[in-house]
């Protein structure tokens, strides 16, 4: 980096080969990057655990924690540093460019593994709570992470190549066919997901009946891509999402004992049963 800021006295104790001074600066760029890591890493984030534990959220703070979401945002320092500061090094030439596109690229990468981290804090936080026990957010989660992967995907690709996001945007369009080819079990499972999520179609616990994927059981866990299903004899089927929506199953409510043991018998019910298909209205 540029060395002006120095005091005479000891400018004149420096290298004066261009490659010692390459060199020298690269380190004093590393040694700085490595303490602005430590500052954000011991005072900020430190203040930011501190405020969540005295506000009352010990939970969503255990969660970042376990989620690494504050070590996310601490590696991307060094790579911000890098990017900003790579232009001062000495006798950097052509070398300046991709350095700074790549450690720019980094930092972006590392924040939107961040923002997944606290995607996915928001859901331990949340499988906590009462609610979680007949209805998944876990759906949503996984399409929030599938948005930020796309936002991530072409913000870095657009820094790579030095274009704007809106020139990557016009040519995934231009792929769309493709895309949707490619992607159309995705899409597929995102409707159905927000559908059977938000018009209360099926709920964790549900006894669910479906022949066709010989699902015959309890509903475990409701996820974008796959349904799991615990069957009377406790084997576990997996269903895609969006046959549960565009096929006609039988529910039997929520239940409230579980059959074990191989046992066939069927769970009381707190809410009637019903057989719904894509073209009936969910139950009330």
């Amino acid at each position: 980096m540029n060395f002006d800021f120095l005091p005479d006295t000891l400018q004149h104790h420096l290298p004066t080969h261009p490659w010692a001074q390459l060199a020298l600066g690269i380190v004093m760029l590393v040694l700085l990057a490595l303490f602005l890591q430590w500052v954000v890493a011991r005072i900020v984030l430190l203040i930011a655990h501190r405020l969540l534990v005295l506000a009352g959220h010990t939970a969503w703070d255990h969660a970042f924690i376990r989620r690494r979401a504050y070590h996310r945002v601490w590696y991307a320092v060094p790579f911000a540093t890098v990017a900003l500061g790579i232009d001062e090094v000495p006798h950097i030439g052509k070398w300046a460019v991709p350095i700074e596109r790549i450690a720019h690229a980094g930092a972006w990468i590392c924040f939107f593994f961040a923002m997944g981290s606290l995607l996915s804090a928001w859901q331990d936080v949340y499988a906590s709570s009462k609610e979680a026990q007949t209805r998944s957010i876990k759906g949503y989660i996984q399409i929030g992470k599938l948005a930020l992967a796309l936002v991530c995907g072409v913000l870095v690709l657009s820094i790579l190549i030095d274009r704007s996001p809106l020139w990557m945007l016009s040519g995934i369009g231009a792929l769309s066919a493709v895309l949707l080819l490619v992607f159309k079990d995705t899409l597929l499972s995102l409707v159905a997901s927000t559908q059977l999520t938000s018009n209360d179609m099926l709920r964790i616990g549900d006894w669910i009946e479906m022949p066709q994927a010989s699902a015959d059981g309890f509903v475990k866990d409701i996820a974008l891509h796959t349904v799991k299903v615990q069957n009377w004899d406790n084997t576990v089927t997996t269903v895609p999402t969006y046959k549960l929506f565009f096929e006609s199953i039988a529910t039997i409510g929520t239940c409230s004992n579980r059959a074990g043991g191989g046992s066939s018998a069927r769970c009381g019910s707190t809410r009637n049963a019903c057989v719904f298909s894509p073209t009936r209205k969910p139950r009330t």
